[in-house]
């Protein structure tokens, strides 16, 4: 196995699943969100750890998605993005939620499911501002009610997404929620039967308990990360992955010597380098260069010189006990130090979620042995 690797806690995303559990409370069912290889934390795997931990849904972003998950667990899975028309049949014939943002979709998905002799799930999303996807709240009421006559749709939700719930300032989140109570009011108006309504995402099961309804859609905070530094952290989360690599090489260079492409760096005495296996290659990306850094020994290091496509190079000063083969931490703890992904997100301006996608599939992933959430717990 390559020597570069993310290590994954499947009993750290468990854990926090089950504090989700308990903070929304046992009458609200919990869709984990999956989409993106599970923010870079890998599908599969964490799909059955979030199953073990009792959740009742899944969110996916695309179908190609929801059809590698199908293989692992008959759990509805709720595609996010709404279908094209290529992908109708795989809706109907693997049995997944379909999203529906526009009345000509339903109608092809529809005929669709005809034609196959066999009725697919869909869920309307409703946009009550996040200026997406979605039928806008003043027309989602009457859109419901055409797409609950299609003979093969079966209406299992309704759904909408908050756009500032990770803020501190909630007042545009609650101008959405309350369009969005009225939507559901209305629907229930109606009498459609048991449908699902959701909108809460990892901010709002943070701060808005009022966003619960029927599901909550934790996506970040399952992987460890709070949304922002703007939400409460209501809920104790554990983070899942950590980042690791070794010590290729040690090389000594004289003050003055330039390191990696473009010249960017020059040493500033005569000191060691220690090359690392990793690099933009990986996602690991070149934007890092002068504002990342890595713990070898528990000691924390600077990477410098241009980050290149698979390998970095980190400047250990005098420290003779670095040695080749040692293990090098860019995400994760060692010793008393630790690097998150927060922190590398704010060197780039960014968030968690993209720091976490973009390790890409040429890194590993590692899962340790997780033992299952206990039953009783989830129950909480």
């Amino acid at each position: 196995m390559r020597a570069t690797r993310a290590e994954i806690d499947l009993s750290a995303i468990q854990y926090n699943l089950v504090q989700v559990r308990k903070k929304v409370g046992p009458n609200v069912r919990v869709l984990g969100v999956v989409k993106a290889n599970a923010y870079g934390h890998g599908l599969v795997a964490t799909a059955q750890a979030a199953l073990d931990a009792g959740v009742e849904y899944f969110g996916v972003a695309f179908v190609e998605e929801g059809l590698e998950l199908r293989k692992h667990t008959d759990r509805p899975i709720l595609v996010f993005s709404p279908p094209l028309e290529d992908s109708l049949e795989s809706f109907v014939r693997f049995g997944l939620d379909a999203t529906i943002t526009s009345l000509e979709t339903a109608y092809s998905l529809d005929a669709v499911a005809r034609g196959a002799g066999k009725k697919v799930r869909v869920q309307v999303n409703v946009d009550t501002g996040m200026g997406r996807l979605g039928f806008f709240a003043k027309d989602a009421v009457e859109a419901v009610r055409t797409i609950s006559r299609l003979d093969m749709l079966s209406l299992a939700g309704v759904y909408s997404h908050f756009a500032t719930s990770d803020e501190y300032n909630k007042e545009f989140a609650r101008r959405q929620l309350t369009a969005f109570r009225h939507v559901v009011e209305s629907v229930k108006d109606i009498g459609l039967g048991s449908l699902i309504f959701h909108i809460a995402n990892s901010g709002a099961v943070l701060d808005l308990a009022d966003s619960y309804f029927d599901m909550v859609r934790p996506g970040i905070m399952v992987y460890g990360y709070y949304p922002s530094d703007e939400t409460s952290e209501s809920v104790n989360i554990k983070p899942a992955l950590s980042l690791r690599s070794v010590v290729t090489q040690m090389k000594t260079f004289s003050q003055g010597t330039s390191v990696s492409y473009g010249r960017r760096y020059f040493t500033r005495r005569n000191t060691r380098v220690a090359v690392i296996p990793i690099g933009y290659g990986d996602g690991f990306t070149r934007m890092f260069t002068g504002k990342a850094s890595v713990l070898i020994r528990g000691k924390r290091f600077p990477v410098v010189g241009t980050i290149t496509m698979d390998h970095i190079m980190c400047d250990v000063g005098n420290d003779f006990d670095i040695q080749t083969g040692d293990d090098v931490t860019l995400i994760g703890q060692d010793g008393d130090d630790r690097i998150t992904a927060r922190d590398l997100c704010i060197n780039l301006g960014t968030i968690p979620y993209e720091v976490l996608c973009m390790l890409n599939s040429r890194i590993p992933r590692v899962y340790n042995i997780s033992v299952p959430a206990p039953r009783e717990e989830v129950a909480k």
